[in-house]
């Protein structure tokens, strides 16, 4: 029995410039319908919004599940590993939007979510499903404006209805040190920041970044950078079919050769036989 296939639409939209005036902003939309039984496992590379369309799911975190239904929101946060699924018996459909910017974390906090506390019942699930639906018909349109999404960016947090969920943290704790890091990187049309660049910016020495890298992730933060120009390469091979060397300079590398010496290092192909399995297999 041939395997059914899921039902992807990824529209991404690259900015040059962040839009006057924000500290966030939608560089990718999608929706998505998956057969029966899907489940994906996910340490994700953006800051991502999902509204759920149709039929029951599930998502999970650490040893945490929250059950799902039509118009039930959830988010994925770089850094924390998450598993989301439908039911055996039924597809199963989502829209999803995804965010840059250093403001990106206010926006799930005002919608009541924390990375590890993931799922929100919105106050209007009719409205909020409306404005997912209308940014992804924005992001297939030929003439756009960026403050066109900014304006149905802010339409869907009011229907959610939840307030600003104040977060205690210290400057100085580590957690927070790695949040601001991560915002900065995401705040970058382009990823193309050093390590020594990232430190400087958040005023704190190179060591004192690795160390609060490595005690919240497990990793360096040169590390970190890679890993997310890589996943970024992955999002930009699927969505388009630009030249190797557009692609690598919207990862933030440097030079073609070097944006395929790292891609094959980290995946063990080349990005354009990378590129050639995944059009095939989709």
């Amino acid at each position: 029995m041939q395997q059914e296939k899921l039902l992807a639409q990824p529209r991404l939209w690259l900015l040059d410039h962040v839009p006057a005036g924000c500290e966030v902003w939608v560089n990718k939309t999608n929706c998505m319908v998956v057969p029966p039984g899907y489940t994906s496992l996910q340490m994700p590379s953006g800051m991502t919004l999902r509204v759920v369309t149709h039929a029951k799911g599930y998502v999970r975190i650490d040893d945490k599940q929250w059950e799902l239904n039509r118009g039930d929101m959830f988010c994925a946060t770089p850094g924390v590993e998450i598993c989301f699924g439908g039911g055996e018996h039924s597809h199963w459909g989502w829209y999803e939007i995804q965010l840059r910017g250093a403001g990106a974390r206010s926006v799930f906090k005002a919608c009541g979510m924390t990375p590890r506390l993931p799922v929100v019942k919105p106050q209007n699930p009719t409205a909020v499903l409306k404005h997912f639906k209308a940014m992804h018909k924005l992001f297939g349109q030929s003439t756009r404006q960026p403050h066109q999404a900014m304006a149905i960016l802010h339409q869907l947090i009011n229907a959610i209805g939840k307030a600003l969920m104040p977060e205690i943290t210290s400057q100085n704790n580590r957690g927070h040190l790695v949040e601001l890091a991560c915002a900065m990187l995401e705040s970058q049309p382009h990823i193309g920041m050093n390590v020594n660049e990232l430190a400087n910016l958040l005023k704190v020495d190179r060591v004192t970044l690795q160390r609060a890298f490595k005690s919240e992730l497990n990793m360096s933060p040169s590390s970190y950078i890679n890993s997310q120009r890589i996943k970024r390469a992955y999002e930009l091979l699927d969505a388009t079919n630009w030249p190797l060397r557009q692609v690598a300079l919207a990862c933030g590398y440097v030079s073609e050769k070097y944006f395929i010496r790292s891609f094959r290092l980290a995946t063990g192909r080349t990005p354009g036989k990378w590129r050639g399995i995944n059009s095939k297999s989709g």
